[in-house]
């Protein structure tokens, strides 16, 4: 799940990443995930390349994490490949 807010004067647009732990998740392997993800983050912040989203921050918070990066206007994956078809 994902959520993005417009370009405000002033203020860089961002699209923000949220992982939630499915219902009835191992808290064990769910805390797994959460630093899994932490750590993916924290190396995709490392690089610059225009091709590459920056990320700004990561915030776990118990049964959801998200990470803050930078919007990219764009078609949605399930616009582009619908569901069935080969990427």
């Amino acid at each position: 799940m994902s959520c993005t807010w417009p370009p405000t004067p002033g203020w860089i647009a961002v699209a923000i990443k949220t992982v939630k732990s499915p219902e009835g998740e191992d808290p064990q392997k769910w805390g797994e995930a959460v630093q899994r993800l932490i750590r993916e983050a924290r190396a995709v912040a490392k690089l610059k390349h225009p091709h590459i989203v920056a990320v700004h921050d990561v915030i776990p918070d118990g049964n959801s994490s998200r990470i803050v990066m930078d919007y990219v206007r764009g078609r949605t994956l399930a616009n582009t490949a619908p569901l069935g078809s080969p990427v």
